[in-house]
């Protein structure tokens, strides 16, 4: 779904000492995001660097059904009974220097939306590419022939393929 509560986000924290330019998280599930603003209230009461996006990344803006209330698994999907926002990453003016996207499938599109901040401020990107057909090989292949002067690297962080990430590494990093 997106942030979700948070964890990889109060891991960044910890592992920086609170030493960061800024945080954008994005979560559309709403009960998610509830735990998340809390989750981060607890971990820097009122830091205005941290900012929550009630949208899904997409492709482009506009809306599309969404299958809330499924937890870490909440996805935009035809299936879904709610109508969310969807936002293109290139409209939020954010200026990343690491892109984490679990987006349950919705990475691909995520990326396209993407392609001018990705260009313009080449962060880190990790990105699960294990939820459908796209991430074996479509979305790798998308980020090596969209990125120039990167590194990538496939890793299976669980078992049988569960948690496999592809991460860009700029070369200048």
């Amino acid at each position: 779904s997106g942030a979700h509560h948070g964890s990889v986000t109060g891991a960044f924290i910890r592992q920086t000492g609170g030493a960061f330019g800024a945080i954008a998280a994005i979560e559309p599930d709403l009960a998610n995001r509830a735990i998340l603003e809390n989750n981060l209230g607890a971990w820097l009461p009122r830091d205005a660097r941290v900012a929550t996006h009630g949208c899904a990344l997409a492709e482009t803006n506009g809306a599309a059904p969404f299958h809330d209330g499924l937890g870490y698994a909440s996805q935009l999907s035809l299936l879904g009974a709610t109508r969310i926002t969807t936002r293109a990453l290139d409209g939020l003016a954010l200026a990343p220097s690491f892109l984490k996207l679990h987006l349950e499938g919705g990475e691909l599109a995520a990326l396209k939306g993407a392609r001018e901040t990705l260009r313009a401020h080449r962060p880190i990107v990790a990105a699960t590419v294990y939820h459908n057909a796209d991430g074996i090989f479509r979305t790798p292949l998308w980020l090596m022939e969209n990125l120039e002067n990167y590194r990538f690297l496939f890793r299976g962080h669980g078992w049988c393929g569960t948690g496999a990430v592809v991460y860009a590494i700029p070369g200048e990093r």
